[in-house]
């Protein structure tokens, strides 16, 4: 049945995402799903993974939510399939605009909101480092071919317009956001399940080996690029100094039988803890002294953006968005990437050079 809408009443606007995993993009798009104006806009949602706990989310929020699934590669006869079913759809629900969020969303977007001739903003969240070069052409030709394209840092604004071609004008630079109430608020709460972590001194007192300062990292562990191995390394290198820190690994993938493999073989198995993937970040933060993200490539990291929010100091490597949430020196340090002597350097001065009153200040 076809909505029709008059000038006043509420424009339909489909958000397509990947999966329903709360990961960065999926909990952005929540967030701009909370604000949006229902008086002017009638938010659907559509996903390329039927489930995820994001559907509890959505249906909490009242928004209809619709799966258009995938196979694993997009020359896959289904994928015209689920073309043509997200076209029908939008048309029947009268869509005015699709708005794509990852890059299969907005390979899929672009197509079904040409044939149905709804607008199309794509967006862009990193600096594509995880695609094949083929990919990246794809990609290349959906952003041009998008009305809009939405980039989140001005890294990744750059690379759109450098290395995939879109005209300057057509591309809008939105920051990430945090929503620091119900941020601030989570923080005040224990976590689930407890981490229990030894109670450390304040300044002056001595730390024993299990009350060293508390290192959180929070990111997925689907590829290496994420550089939770120049992290360890560094942890060693720190260790051979006799400054003894506990990391914290906050993330869940494909690469983690190998980050384990690499504590063992550094002989960090009594330092390392692996959280798996958490639902309680803000719990967690409150209880570590440093964030770090020793990443090789990012967009505009939520996980850095959530440790500045808990006042926590963060080391960060020089890498997409990264520097333009850290200043160097102020609430933060800003390390090349791939160098696990310059992250030790950072992480030491931190915790263990300026003391817990002053790395306290730099992170508030």
């Amino acid at each position: 049945m076809a909505h029709h809408t008059n000038s006043s009443s509420p424009r339909a606007v489909v958000h397509l995402v990947d999966t329903l995993y709360p990961f960065g993009t999926e909990r952005q798009m929540m967030e701009q799903l909370r604000r949006l104006d229902r008086r002017r806009w009638r938010p659907l949602v559509a996903s390329l993974h039927s489930d995820g706990p994001l559907r509890e989310e959505l249906m909490a929020l009242a928004l209809p939510h619709q799966a258009f699934p995938l196979h694993t590669h997009l020359g896959h006869p289904n994928t015209l399939l689920q073309v043509a079913r997200l076209a029908y759809w939008c048309r029947s629900e009268g869509a005015v605009l699709v708005h794509a969020h990852d890059f299969y969303s907005n390979v899929i977007g672009l197509m079904a909101g040409r044939l149905t001739g709804a607008r199309v903003i794509a967006s862009r969240r990193d600096l594509a480092h995880w695609l094949s070069p083929s990919k990246q052409r794809f990609l290349s030709w959906v952003c041009r071919a998008a009305d809009r394209v939405v980039a989140n840092a001005e890294a990744v604004v750059e690379h759109t317009v450098q290395e995939l071609g879109v005209p300057r004008e057509r591309v809008t630079l939105i920051p990430n956001g945090l929503d620091l109430e119900r941020f601030d608020a989570e923080m005040r709460l224990e976590p689930a399940p407890p981490l229990d972590l030894a109670t450390r001194p304040e300044d002056g007192g001595e730390a024993e080996a299990e009350d060293a300062p508390v290192v959180a990292v929070v990111a997925n562990m689907h590829l290496p690029a994420k550089g939770h191995g120049d992290l360890l390394a560094a942890v060693a290198l720190l260790r051979e100094r006799g400054r003894r820190v506990q990391v914290l690994l906050v993330g869940d993938g494909a690469e983690r039988p190998r980050i384990e493999q690499t504590v063992t073989q550094l002989g960090l198995a009594d330092s390392v803890r692996f959280l798996s993937r958490r639902d309680d970040v803000p719990r967690i933060l409150a209880r570590v002294d440093l964030l770090c993200l020793p990443s090789w490539a990012e967009g505009f990291p939520n996980a850095v953006m959530e440790g500045m929010a808990a006042s926590l100091p963060v080391v960060v490597t020089a890498v997409g968005g990264c520097p333009e949430l850290v200043a160097h020196g102020e609430n933060g340090f800003v390390v090349p990437p791939r160098e696990p002597p310059a992250l030790a350097e950072a992480i030491e001065r931190i915790l263990f050079g300026m003391g817990r009153k002053a790395a306290r200040a730099m992170g508030r």
